[in-house]
C-alpha cells in the first residue's frame, strides 16, 4: 500500500494541472448507478480512479500506467483491504 500512496502523493504534489472528474453511470450488469472519481493529468501516463458506494465510501480503486511498452494497473479492494498488481 505504501507504493500506491507514494505514487498518488507524488502525482498530487506535482506542479501541473490535474483533472478531477466525477462520473455517474449505470453498472453494465445490474443497471444500478455507479459513482466514480477519476484523476488524471493531461500528457501523463498514469491515472487513478475510485468507485464509491451510495454513501460515498471507496469500494474499488485503480491506478493505471499506460506506456508504449506496457500497461500496469494496481487494483485496490477497499472492503477486503487488499490490492493486486497486473502487468
Amino acid at each position: 500500500m505504501d507504493y500506491i500512496v507514494k505514487h498518488v502523493n507524488t502525482a498530487l504534489d506535482a506542479d501541473h494541472a490535474i483533472v478531477h472528474q466525477l462520473d455517474l453511470a449505470p453498472d453494465s450488469r445490474t443497471g444500478k448507478p455507479v459513482h466514480t472519481e477519476i484523476w488524471f493529468q493531461p500528457g501523463n501516463d498514469t491515472s487513478r480512479s475510485i468507485t464509491l458506494d451510495d454513501s460515498g465510501n471507496p469500494v474499488m480503486g485503480y491506478l493505471v500506467t499506460d506506456t508504449p511498452t506496457a500497461i500496469t494497473s494496481i487494483e485496490i479492494d477497499y472492503r477486503a483491504r487488499t490490492w493486486s498488481r497486473h502487468v
